[in-house]
């Protein structure tokens, strides 16, 4: 009888243990907002000496949306500290922009571009990145995406090999730069089928040679990918063409540091991945900046300017336009259709607020 009474008294336990795990992941899942919502910050500041004109994001998650906040305050806090002297008259500027991308609906990462001016010949260029788990509402580290502590060494040999392949590459710089060092590879992103890593300018190259970027396809490395993020992952995902930034319906604000006419601004950030999407001759397709009634309000091609003989590869393309009344316009890209053929066309498209 006693037997009896204990395993009752251990199932209930058992059945009350459930319970309570259940009611905390509810929770976890109730503090979160029903649909994912950024808001796009801008702050402006100009004086005399300095200009500051930086976006960043907010969640709607107190412990993400802090930390990215006292990122920003600490740069803006910096800027302004330096002491100015004035060369030719021109004014120091900071500028601070950022861009999101999604591995899932759990996970996001941001990529943020900081340039500025503080005298000299020219101005700086800086890249920061942080991933954040929206459940867990905490930073991931590159270890978070792994099962076992081999992936670096794989990653390394990737990014050495790709990064070779860049016209003038420097190979004592590159292996330094891009060697098996977790100090190498802290800025990164997760899009929907890779991790790109970024190299902003010095780190694998000289200045004038600008940021690099490694794209690490995940089924370059699945082996080594983490179940507890990867289990129902679809790893023969590839649209052709990923769009990092700007993203479906974001507003494009004017610049605060552009002078002249063409205020607005819009640097269009991805990469090409195959599937009709392909440079030829270093040019990967075009891009058409439409207005409401598919006026032009700019164009240009997707020029890689690094190695383009590889897939997949990373594009940037910069737009300078006004929009003078509209408020709404649509980014149109076609592939590089060497082959002339029909059925080998690509398309895509995305709209865009002013």
């Amino acid at each position: 009888m006693k037997k009896q009474i204990l395993i009752i008294i251990l199932l209930l336990l058992v059945i009350i243990g459930f319970w309570f795990l259940g009611k905390q992941e509810d929770s976890k899942q109730n503090d979160l907002p029903k649909e994912l919502e950024i808001t796009k910050n801008i702050i402006k500041e100009e004086n005399e000496e300095k200009i500051i004109f930086v976006s960043y994001p907010s969640l709607g998650i107190e412990e993400i949306d802090k930390e990215i906040k006292e990122y920003v305050d600490s740069e803006i806090e910096s800027f302004k500290d330096l002491e100015y002297f004035s060369f030719n008259g021109a004014k120091y500027f900071l500028n601070i922009d950022y861009f999101s991308v999604m591995l899932n609906k759990n996970i996001i990462s941001f990529k943020f571009d900081k340039s500025d001016y503080t005298g000299g010949a020219h101005g700086n260029h800086y890249v920061d990145c942080f991933t954040y788990n929206i459940i867990e509402k905490n930073k991931l580290t590159l270890d978070d995406f792994f099962n076992n502590n081999y992936y670096l060494e794989r990653i390394s040999s990737y990014a050495i090999e790709d990064l070779l392949g860049y016209e003038y590459a420097d190979e004592a710089w590159i292996k330094d730069g891009a060697g098996e060092k977790q100090e190498n590879y802290e800025k990164f992103i997760v899009s929907e089928n890779a991790f790109i890593f970024y190299f902003p300018p010095y780190q694998v190259a000289p200045y004038a040679a600008g940021e690099k970027q490694v794209i690490l396809p995940f089924s370059e490395i699945k082996d080594y990918l983490s179940e507890d993020i990867f289990e129902n992952h679809d790893f023969t995902l590839n649209k052709g063409i990923y769009v990092l930034s700007p993203k479906q319906g974001e507003k494009i604000e004017q610049s605060g540091i552009i002078e002249g006419d063409l205020k607005y601004f819009l640097e269009v950030e991805g990469y090409l991945n195959g599937n009709g999407w392909a440079p030829f001759e270093a040019i990967g397709g075009r891009i058409q900046l439409l207005d409401e009634n598919n006026n032009v309000l700019a164009v240009s091609n997707i020029e890689i300017i690094d190695n383009w003989m590889k897939i997949p590869v990373y594009f940037k393309v910069y737009l300078f336009f006004d929009p003078k009344e509209s408020k709404k316009g649509t980014l149109f890209f076609k592939n590089d259709n060497a082959s002339g053929l029909e059925e080998n066309e690509r398309t895509f498209s995305l709209d865009i607020n002013f």
